[in-house]
């Protein structure tokens, strides 16, 4: 009946609205970057709009006049005559009417679209730099949406949380295509370099049908930087006092008027273990890694556009009792390999005489790990083909817009673990379709629905709907609900199973996930001064599954149950955030988050997710002097307390609390910036807070109580830093 119910509210909507408008995108004619601020406006009218950060509009039509004026200083004026037809894209022409002109602006680390139907947080290049950004598990700390955390002791494996849930609920995308999930789910944020990254935009709730079906808490989609738009030469160097250290270089050239390719290396390592806690084992692993992507760019200028790319990735680590191996008769080691090689590839056309555009994206990746804890042993392999093909025309008037596409996800995983193989095919065909209608600029609605057939689970049937209505030009309301799935990789996304001598208890014939999620959000914005703005944004959320895979720490001790959940689970998230620039070039933002996350045990009792903080706290504070020659930021975070698994049956010597402690986290950075470099120098975790003692039984690491996997606050202490960007436009 939900999905009924979707389809109904889309159709009465499309049917009671009927104002049109004119959308499209202005772009430098010089190198196709987006211009923002561009005054558009009906020739004989004084009222008027700019585009936004993206060079989009949206303007309604004028029964008086079909030609639309487009000015910006600096630009030629151009007015154009506007007929029915899909998104205008314009191109103004620079103009030496100015020998030299100093443009002050400010560019904001992170903001809130106003424009998109979708709830969605940007993480601009400038935010990125505020951190040193080794990785994309890295790029959240100044966020205050996603939660970054080690998933055990030992490893250096990280995961991340939002709304209360586990990353594996969200989709992690490269530029729309899937990128970490699956055997990559464990470590691929780490195998994703930050220098390499443009922006990063964090969507919450149900994302587009248009992605796939496997989405529920949202999606975190990776821009990386373009051929086409990128600095000839850019060269990110660090180290830290722990003796890690990093290289990035990416280089990007035009070879011919269409055609344009970018390079882009990234290498790191640790050579030293270091026990900050002397619990006996290494706090990080050793070794190194290096990545290498090659990417293209070609557009012909009037019909076809196309990117496409390889990359390579290997990565190997040593951990566990290391520093101290020679002196112990049987150290407890840990070798973890990771190898990947990708290929991939978009290609868009524009159909002849207004019949509108086809959209197509194929991956392929090859995954490889392997891994040894103590006496366990793992390894797995992971082969994906994914291909989308997207067809999108405007029904008549710009206001309404219909997609059709088709889909195809194919893996193919083969593990073993203990000498028992565990392999698996998923085939899924997919179909869907998408509505968009905008009767003006201050509503709209996109609802979608999609069919997709698992090989093994039968048909998926995704409803999603989002909604956005702009009550004043300062204050935005938005709402979503939907639906989605996935199928759990148990041996990646539960690394306790090899970093703990618990007994793995694993169900037979395992369900997929499935939930709903619904969502609603307040955004209010206004300019206190020429460009000084003060913003509020309020969102919650609540996803409810159906079905799901859980992971019971709480029934015994000595037992990792993984089995189908046989009851309630639901999250819950509520977050509040203001944004000020109480005096020039001084930003300030302040946000709070509280979850709540109930999840059905062994028990059949009703309990709170353990390791997931009750609340969260953030605070930022970032200054920059005129011209952008010094630049200081810092990061302040308030983590709550979690629930951490009951181990009342372990000796009291080798049990935790029933609660987390409550902890705070400062970063700090520093950047100096001349002509061609910047230098910069921070501090992470000033304050030097770890949780002590995150291993249980280290002394015993084959023995009945040891645990690794029991960690819910930073496990390295104080690290300082300090690097150099180099830019060659």
């Amino acid at each position: 009946m939900k999905k009924y119910l979707f389809t109904g509210i889309a159709i009465l909507f499309a049917i009671q609205l009927q104002a049109q408008y004119i959308k499209g995108v202005v772009k430098n004619s010089e190198n196709s970057k987006p211009l923002s601020g561009v005054i558009i406006n009906w020739l004989g009218t004084t009222s008027a709009m700019h585009t936004n950060t993206e060079g989009e509009f949206m303007i309604e039509k004028h029964e008086a006049s079909n030609l639309l004026v487009i000015s910006i200083l600096g630009f030629d004026k151009d007015t154009i005559t506007v007929v029915e037809s899909d998104v205008l894209t314009i191109y103004l022409n620079p103009n030496n009417a100015l020998d030299e002109i100093i443009v002050e602006t400010d560019t904001d680390g992170e903001y809130h679209s106003t424009t998109t139907t979708h709830a969605m947080t940007t993480i601009t290049s400038e935010g990125l730099n505020k951190l040193p950004c080794c990785n994309l598990s890295e790029s959240f700390e100044n966020n205050a949406s996603v939660d970054v955390s080690y998933s055990d002791a030992v490893s250096g494996a990280k995961q991340i949380q939002l709304l209360g849930l586990a990353g594996v609920y969200s989709q992690i995308l490269r530029e729309n295509l899937p990128v970490v999930r699956g055997l990559s789910g464990n470590y691929g944020l780490t195998h994703i370099p930050g220098p390499w990254l443009q922006s990063i935009q964090i969507s919450k709730g149900a994302s587009s049908v248009r992605n796939g079906y496997e989405s529920v808490t949202g999606q975190i989609n990776t821009e990386f930087k373009k051929p086409e738009k990128s600095d000839k030469l850019f060269v990110n160097l660090f180290g830290n006092s722990e003796q890690r250290m990093e290289a990035n270089i990416t280089t990007a050239f035009k070879i011919t008027p269409n055609w344009s390719t970018m390079l882009l290396a990234h290498g790191n390592m640790l050579t030293r273990a270091h026990d900050l806690n002397s619990d006996g084992f290494a706090d990080m692993p050793t070794g190194q890694n290096l990545n290498l992507m090659n990417r293209w760019k070609y557009y012909n200028g009037t019909f076809m556009e196309a990117m496409f790319g390889i990359s390579v990735m290997s990565d190997e680590r040593s951990a566990g009792q290391i520093e101290h191996a020679e002196m112990l008769e049987n150290p407890y080691l840990i070798e973890l390999r990771t190898r990947k090689a990708e290929a991939w590839a978009k290609v868009g056309f524009i159909l002849p005489d207004n019949l509108g555009t086809i959209g197509t994206m194929y991956s392929a990746n090859l995954y490889e790990h392997s891994s040894v804890f103590g006496l366990k042993n793992y390894s797995g392999s992971h082969n994906n083909l994914y291909i989308n093909i997207i067809y999108e025309k405007n029904l008549g008037y710009t206001s309404r817009k219909l997609e059709v596409g088709t889909s195809y996800l194919y893996d193919d995983y083969r593990e073993i673990y203990s000498e028992t193989a565990f392999n698996r095919i998923e085939s899924v065909p997919g179909v869907f379709t998408q509505f968009t209608y905008t009767p003006t600029h201050r509503f709209n609605i996109i609802a979608g629905l999609r069919a997709d057939y698992h090989n093994v689970y039968g048909i998926f049937y995704t409803p999603r709907i989002h909604t956005r209505f702009e009550a004043t030009e300062q204050l935005i309301f938005r709402a979503s609900a939907g639906k989605g799935y996935r199928t759990a990789s148990v041996f990646a996304e539960n690394a306790g199973i090899f970093a703990s001598s618990r007994t793995l208890i694993l169900q037979d014939n395992l369900n997929r996930d499935e939930a709903w999620n619904y969502g609603a959000t307040m955004s209010y914005k206004v300019e206190i001064e020429k460009n000084r703005d003060f913003s509020i944004n309020l969102d919650a959320y609540r996803t409810d599954f159906i079905k799901q895979v859980i992971t019971d720490l709480d029934a015994s001790a000595h037992e990792i149950r993984i089995q189908n959940l046989n009851g309630q689970s639901f999250a819950n998230s509520f977050q509040a955030e203001i944004a000020v620039e109480p005096l020039k070039q001084l930003d300030i933002t302040a946000a709070i988050r509280y979850n709540d996350v109930k999840i059905t045990l062994s028990d059949n009792k009703l309990h709170e997710k353990p390791f997931v903080n009750r609340y969260k706290g953030l605070v930022t504070v970032s200054y920059t002097t005129r011209y952008e020659k010094w630049k200081f930021d810092i990061t302040n975070q308030f983590n709550g307390t979690s629930r951490l698994p009951d181990l009342s049956e372990n000796p009291t010597a080798n049990s935790f609390t029933e609660r987390s402690k409550p902890y705070y986290i400062l970063h700090a950075q520093i950047t100096k910036k001349l002509k061609h470099v910047e230098f910069y120098i921070g501090g992470e975790n000033l304050f030097n807070f770890r949780q002590k003692n995150p291993i249980i039984d280290p002394q015993n690491p084959f023995g009945e109580h040891f645990d690794a996997t029991m960690v819910w606050g930073p496990i390295f202490g104080r690290a300082f830093y300090g690097g150099l960007r180099f830019t060659l436009n």
